[in-house]
């Protein structure tokens, strides 16, 4: 079903993640440049396991939090869930 990765990990958005990305009219391949070429955000307090980077756009920061195991979603296998 999803075809962009990250680090060997299939990048599969959330349903609200989903229809951010389609509001703002990006798809799973910006997702996968901000992990790659984005910069450590200010962290707020995240779990272990847990990704958040940014990438600047313009005078805009564009901000992507993934976990690395998406069994907080009743599923299980291994994956980027954002």
């Amino acid at each position: 079903m999803f075809e962009v990765e990250f680090q060997q990990l299939a990048l599969a958005p959330t349903m609200s993640a989903y229809r951010e990305l389609e509001d703002l009219g990006l798809d799973l391949t910006d997702v996968k440049e901000v992990l790659e070429d984005g910069f450590d955000c200010p962290k707020s307090k995240r779990k272990a396991g847990v990704l958040e980077r940014c990438l600047r756009i313009g005078n805009k920061i564009l901000r992507v939090v993934a976990a690395k195991d998406y069994q907080i979603f009743s599923k299980k296998g291994k994956g980027l869930v954002f």
